[in-house]
């Protein structure tokens, strides 16, 4: 984990807004907002953080956590949280109705020249979430995977 001095002198080498400095510091210094809970095919568990100095949560041994394995073996990755925040994002139906929902990403990323949030979600099941929610989850044509309501909703945040 960052010093108190090592993450001031990152926001400062990115130009960080004083919004954004406070939000990112907001993170690091909470608990997770919601403890994950096992669907009939998931594997939960935490993850002993050197990096991180405290328990990671996971939900999925098969896909959040190799995520986690590669976060803490990754040297351009310098901290991660996990189930860091809850956003309420609006999007439309496949029918065209306003649907809003509240949705927690997996994890907020610290990166040495930038932060954001990530999603671990199976290729198999984003297609299927891509035929329901059309323009919730969406993938371009270099084959990334995006949910625009949710990139929406972060980018003045970060």
């Amino acid at each position: 984990m960052l010093s108190d001095q090592e993450f001031e002198d990152w926001c400062r080498r990115l130009c960080l807004t004083e919004t954004t400095k406070e939000f990112v510091q907001k993170i690091r210094c909470s608990e997770p907002v919601r403890i994950v809970g096992g669907g009939a095919k998931n594997v939960c568990g935490s993850y002993p953080s050197r990096k991180m100095g405290k328990t990671i949560q996971f939900e999925s041994h098969k896909v959040e956590l190799p995520a986690i394995v590669e976060y803490e073996n990754d040297e351009d990755v310098l901290e991660y949280y996990d189930q860091p925040i809850r956003l309420s994002l609006s999007f439309k139906s496949k029918s065209g109705r306003c649907v809003v929902t509240s949705h927690t990403p997996d994890f907020l990323i610290i990166r040495r020249n930038c932060v954001g949030f990530e999603e671990w979600k199976p290729s198999e099941r984003l297609k299927t979430l891509a035929q329901k929610q059309p323009t919730r989850y969406q993938q371009s044509e270099d084959g990334q995977w995006h949910a625009p309501p949710a990139e929406t909703k972060v980018q003045p945040l970060l």
